[in-house]
């Protein structure tokens, strides 16, 4: 037997919202799960998906929801929509030896900086490559002469790099699963096509 829950006016508001988006911003710990649980339970012909930062958050969302929501991780929505055409270049992680055959050099400082610089992109929110993500130097600071060249070099070395990640016919160069979720810029859309239709 559920147990009875005593709405806020705000909870109540969202449990009644029948829009076609909604968006819940709230401080941690502030029943944002249980509100949309109750929303699902309000709502039982809707697609909803809820999407966890990680696999524990998730896991214990699929015990409040009622069984027609979909709880899911965003690596698990990326893994989804585009992992399985990638799933013949998965590796755990590259090595300096990847990225140096990759990249066609024997420069091992280059291409640590194009690892870091590679990876800094990664964590970016930003859509592509730029000396912003080369760490070397101060953000903003000017540079001249071989260090601005060096830098153009590392920040095209790790463009070639992620070109050659993200290309399916590209079988030497191998991915990883964090470049999923950097990939994954689709997920939103596929979030749309999926949940925006109510159950028939």
């Amino acid at each position: 037997m559920k147990k009875q829950i005593t709405l806020t006016q705000e909870q109540a508001a969202i449990r009644e919202y029948r829009g076609r988006r909604l968006r819940i911003r709230a401080f941690a710990g502030a029943a944002k799960t249980t509100t949309l649980a109750e929303y699902a339970e309000a709502n039982p012909r809707e697609r909803i998906l809820y999407v966890a930062y990680n696999r524990a958050i998730r896991d214990e969302a699929a015990t409040k929801f009622p069984k027609g929501v979909d709880c899911k991780t965003a690596h698990q929505l990326a893994y989804h929509s585009i992992g399985r055409s990638y799933s013949g270049k998965l590796t755990q992680n590259l090595r300096l030896t990847d990225i140096a055959n990759a990249v066609d050099t024997r420069n091992w400082t280059a291409v640590k900086d194009i690892q870091e610089t590679l990876t800094n992109y990664l964590n970016s929110a930003d859509l592509d490559i730029g000396e912003q993500h080369f760490n070397r130097v101060e953000a903003g600071t000017e540079l001249s002469g071989k260090k601005a060249q060096y830098r153009s070099s590392v920040v095209a070395g790790a463009s070639m790099l992620w070109q050659r990640m993200i290309d399916l016919n590209d079988k030497e160069v191998k991915i990883t699963r964090r470049v999923f979720q950097v990939v994954a810029n689709i997920v939103p859309r596929l979030v749309q096509s999926l949940y925006d239709n109510p159950r028939r």
